[in-house]
């Protein structure tokens, strides 16, 4: 077992930000084990639900429309967390970044993702980066084989309904105003500055 993955079965109940001197002795996709550990215990938070529900009722989203859920979430988080860098690696869980209103781009997927399963919404983390030949790749975790890449950036997905079986859209909480199903790798474009010279302090080792 990595050390990462001994790490990722520390008690969650502790501090609010977790400093991961050991982030760089696992792949990526022990990293996203343990981000996925914050979301599903913070998910099943009744802080999380009712502030998703909040969100919600804001942007007069009706019962069971759950593509305008995911949508009306995406956009709260776009516009109400603040994304900064951050020096090496540190994860907030939700409640802390709900309440200092800032994060980088995992701790904006950790709140989101944790929306999204409050609500019984359906998620999966996604990461970015380039490969050796320039080439941008995404990968979602935990399906395949994990390609070599630089992985700069984290971001997330979100299925239609809690019920299995619809469309899947990529969420972008880290860029106030692309909708819901945008994704940077498919817009090509340099809307992130850490895809385009990757450093591996983004999601990487620190």
């Amino acid at each position: 077992m990595s050390k990462v993955n001994q790490m990722h079965r520390v008690e969650l109940s502790g501090p609010k930000v977790y400093h991961l001197p050991n982030w760089a002795d696992g792949d990526d996709n022990d990293r996203m084990d343990v981000i996925t550990d914050i979301i599903m215990r913070y998910g099943r938070d009744p802080k999380i639900a009712t502030k998703a529900v909040e969100i919600l009722k804001k942007y007069d989203i009706k019962p069971r429309d759950y593509v305008g859920q995911a949508a009306a979430l995406l956009k709260w988080v776009q516009d109400d967390i603040y994304y900064v860098n951050e020096p090496g690696e540190r994860l907030q869980d939700p409640n802390y970044t709900l309440k200092v209103g800032y994060g980088d781009c995992d701790d904006m997927a950790i709140v989101l993702c944790s929306f999204f399963e409050s609500m019984r919404l359906p998620w999966k983390l996604v990461i970015s980066g380039r490969a050796a030949n320039g080439k941008t790749l995404r990968y979602i975790h935990r399906q395949g084989k994990l390609p070599k890449a630089d992985w700069a950036h984290i971001y997330c997905m979100v299925g239609a309904g809690p019920f299995g079986g619809g469309k899947w859209y990529y969420c972008e909480p880290t860029i106030r105003g692309v909708p819901l199903g945008w994704d940077v790798v498919a817009a090509g474009d340099q809307s992130l500055p850490e895809l385009m010279k990757p450093d591996a302090s983004a999601f990487g080792a620190p």
